[in-house]
């Protein structure tokens, strides 16, 4: 057995329990289906004066939108809007118990947001959150293919990917047999590219159900995205290692090592190249420019 499977299984092992930790010790609030229902939030309102400014305690999931990066942080309970060049919170949206571990923009401006520790898919429309479907426990990746289709996923043994429709409420299971599929990305025709068991990178045809390792023998990666251009990248949650993946070729090249000392959860391209990299139990994004240089990006006060 190669030495450094174990240690993989090891690093998703604390990194998954540090993410639970961060949960429990978020206020559940008693919340029931009906008090999940709709939170609101205004996401408008001069960050200065009406946002609470204070730091998040951890963050997770990212997404960009725009001048606003959107994170999800299960133990604030909330997805915060940033304002990507001061760091200011822009918006601050509870969830009413979700817990929610990864955000997604949608194809009409709404955000998608799961809930680790409720299990809900749910959405941001209008300041607003609401439960749109049930999934199940440990709910962690999400992202959104061109057409607007919904991808999800649980950070569980032999877990499924879902699919939620355009126009539909409920997410049906497309593939199988994932080992705690983690952020994943989906490219022009629809497949997904997401890692699994933190060692492993598989492209996933949500048509067929097919599943197709394209790299192995990674240490605890446990995200990955797609470059505006269209390349694939994979973060080294624990040692912030930044990969080139090479789909067609099934390798992956180290392009970038991350200053900071980590460790990380999850990884989004701006539409100018520029990467954010969420800092797991800090208030801290670390931004990427397209030119190399690196520079830690406080969030809140």
């Amino acid at each position: 057995m190669s030495p450094r499977r174990p240690r993989a299984r090891l690093v998703i092992a604390l990194l998954a329990a540090g993410l639970v930790l961060a949960g429990c010790s978020s206020d559940d609030g008693g919340a029931d289906a009906a008090g999940r229902t709709e939170t609101t939030a205004s996401t408008t309102a001069a960050p200065t004066t009406t946002v609470d400014q204070a730091a998040p305690r951890g963050l997770n999931g990212i997404a960009v939108d725009g001048d606003t990066l959107w994170v999800a942080s299960i133990v604030e309970d909330a997805v915060l809007g940033v304002d990507r060049e001061t760091g200011e919170i822009v918006a601050r949206v509870p969830t009413a118990g979700a817990g929610p571990d990864d955000v997604a923009v949608g194809a009409d401006g709404e955000l998608w947001v799961t809930g680790y520790k409720s299990g809900d898919l749910g959405a941001i429309r209008d300041g607003a959150y609401s439960v749109v479907a049930p999934v199940g426990p440990v709910l962690n990746p999400v992202a959104v293919a061109r057409d607007g289709t919904v991808f999800v996923g649980r950070f569980v043994p032999d877990s499924d990917l879902y699919q939620l429709d355009v126009g539909s409420t409920t997410p049906r299971p497309v593939a199988g047999g994932l080992d705690r599929v983690n952020a994943f990305a989906v490219d022009d025709e629809g497949d997904v590219l997401a890692p699994v068991g933190g060692d492993r990178i598989v492209r996933i045809d949500p048509s067929t159900g097919r599943v197709d390792v394209v790299v192995q023998g990674l240490f605890g990666v446990l995200a990955t995205d797609r470059h505006p251009e269209g390349r694939y990248v994979a973060l080294g949650n624990l040692d912030g290692k930044v990969f080139d993946v090479d789909v067609e070729a099934g390798t992956a090249t180290e392009a970038v090592q991350i200053r900071h000392p980590g460790p990380f959860d999850n990884l989004a391209f701006a539409e100018d190249g520029t990467l954010y990299v969420t800092v797991l139990g800090e208030p801290v994004i670390v931004e990427i420019s397209p030119d190399g240089t690196q520079r830690d990006l406080r969030v809140g006060t």
